[in-house]
């Protein structure tokens, strides 16, 4: 096993658990919210917008029953994942479990609207589509993953430094476009 296996092991049941507190927001909300007899209903959404425009599963249904089912769904993936059990049965397996839970949350993004527009929806199907590829627990991660973060942590540390250094210039670009 790598070095690396601490972070990885904290970082998949960081990132399960988020996905599980995700689907029972779904379960409990997204049909008050989105269902039938909501806010917002998804039918009037799917009739307005295109497929391609905003893909999910919930075109093929678009029923209260069916967002329940995804729901629990994602829950129960989300619980399978926090055992372990997927990335001891191999990377195929991890993949196809990560890539379930991925296409659950975006079906509910795609048609959330208003409510589900936020910025850490977005973060958390990046993240949940990065491990769709990670592997398995003893996948070894490849020397450009390794130094990705590094990269990523200095340019971010240098745009805000700027930003901070020389706020004159940013609201001087902002004026000029």
């Amino acid at each position: 096993m790598t070095s690396y296996w601490i972070s990885r092991l904290v970082f998949e049941k960081a990132l399960a658990l988020i996905y599980l507190v995700a689907f029972i927001g779904a379960v409990n909300q997204f049909v008050p919210l989105l269902g039938s007899h909501g806010l917002l209903p998804v039918a009037r959404f799917i009739a307005a917008v295109p497929f391609r425009d905003s893909p999910s599963l919930f075109y093929l249904f678009p029923k209260d029953s069916a967002y329940r089912a995804a729901a629990w769904a994602g829950v129960a993936l989300s619980l399978v994942v926090l055992t372990g059990l997927p990335q001891r049965s191999g990377a195929i397996v991890a993949g196809v479990v990560w890539g379930l839970m991925w296409m659950l949350y975006l079906s509910f993004v795609n048609v959330g609207q208003t409510f589900y527009g936020f910025g850490w929806e977005s973060l958390l199907l990046e993240m949940g589509f990065f491990l769709i590829f990670a592997g398995a627990r003893s996948t070894e991660p490849s020397l450009r993953a390794r130094q990705a973060p590094r990269g990523v942590a200095r340019s971010g540390v240098r745009s805000e430094a700027a930003t901070y250094a020389e706020p004159h210039r940013v609201v001087r670009g902002l004026r000029r476009e």
